[in-house]
């Protein structure tokens, strides 16, 4: 059996609880070995994680993050800890922008992340994995507790990052049906 997803690709992967969204997706990124092989660009990431870690992003269903800081250095230090240190400061800078453009957080950038709306949250949260640049983009409930407006925006958003050439990859309960993206 083979499966193949190209890049600049949306994948929901819909299924109730117990259907073994999770447990695909923890193979498919590296966190539990299956009894298969998973390639990333030709790059098998059970044999070579450390090599293709840095290039996989996943966003929880839980918002992990602090509160008390602004959302431009939220995601200023998820970019500090999570990019190769090649990368320049300017470098850093502008993929920190570029994100925060796309995802709609510019604006609000120097507010408290605690004052911030449900969906901003969830985009703050996107924001801190995006930044990272990665070839494969999963995201468990993006839009879990958000009205239909802003889920819509979220995946909307979810697209453009895929046409971007990534691998995105969509946890989630309910269908595009929806959606319009």
């Amino acid at each position: 059996r083979f499966l193949n997803i190209p890049p600049n690709s949306l994948v929901h992967l819909l299924g109730g609880s117990g259907a073994g969204k999770t447990t695909l997706i923890n193979a498919l990124i590296g966190y539990e070995q299956a009894d298969a092989m998973v390639l990333l660009n030709g790059v098998d990431i059970y044999k070579e994680y450390d090599r293709v870690k840095h290039k996989i992003g996943f966003v929880p269903q839980q918002n992990l993050i602090r509160g008390k800081d602004t959302v431009i250095r939220t995601v200023s230090d998820a970019a500090k800890m999570r990019l190769p240190t090649s990368i320049s400061t300017e470098q850093r800078k502008q993929l920190i922008k570029e994100d925060m453009d796309l995802l709609g957080l510019s604006a609000g950038q120097d507010g408290l992340v605690s004052k911030k709306s449900g969906g901003q949250l969830r985009r703050i949260c996107i924001a801190m994995e995006l930044v990272t640049d990665p070839v494969l983009f999963v995201l468990d409930e993006p839009d879990s507790g958000l009205d239909g407006v802003i889920s819509r925006e979220i995946f909307t958003k979810l697209r453009r990052i895929a046409h971007d050439g990534r691998i995105v990859i969509v946890i989630t309960h309910t269908g595009p049906r929806d959606r319009s993206f």
